[in-house]
């Protein structure tokens, strides 16, 4: 019955850390890069949730052929703004893909171009990475996607890896 087990503990058998454990854990530094920008080299970034999404374009190795001694930032490419801001670019990738029906498209439009947008630019930077392989974008990117096609609720999910999908379609792993 419900009464006897009112003081038991909720989780007797779970197991305690070792002192060796409870000093590595307290020892261990903080993550440095999560919710600030002093990583930041181009001066562009925003603060991101994760260490994986706290990365700068100076950091890219792939995308270090654009800077010169005038460039410091890749947004400031022209090349890389055509590929990942321009609307009709990005409204022909989407129709050209048929991810979307019309209907998802010009329901939550901003989010489908911040998506394909997201693509666009891991495609310019990276070539074809194939199926569940994925590359965090840098912030700075991040952030004039997001300013170009906001979410009027400031929603943002961030990187999925290739085994995270929405909790809902859990329920039906088996």
């Amino acid at each position: 019955m419900l009464g006897d087990s009112v003081n038991d503990p909720c989780f007797q058998d779970d197991p305690e850390w070792s002192e060796e454990e409870l000093a590595l854990r307290q020892n261990t530094p903080p993550d440095e890069r999560r919710g600030n920008t002093l990583w930041c080299k181009c001066g562009n970034c925003i603060p991101m949730p994760t260490r994986e999404e706290s990365c700068c374009c100076s950091e890219n190795q792939k995308i270090a052929h654009y800077f010169d001694g005038d460039t410091v930032c890749i947004t400031s490419v022209p090349e890389m703004l055509t590929m990942c801001t321009e609307e009709n670019h990005l409204d022909f990738m989407i129709r050209w893909s048929g991810r979307y029906s019309r209907a998802a498209y010009t329901h939550d439009r901003n989010r489908v171009l911040r998506k394909a947008a997201y693509r666009a630019f891991t495609t310019w930077a990276h070539g074809y990475l194939g199926p569940g392989n994925r590359i965090p974008i840098p912030s700075c990117v991040v952030d004039i996607i997001r300013k170009k096609f906001p979410d009027s609720k400031q929603r943002y999910t961030g990187i999925f890896w290739a085994n995270d999908y929405p909790a809902i379609d859990m329920a039906f792993d088996f």
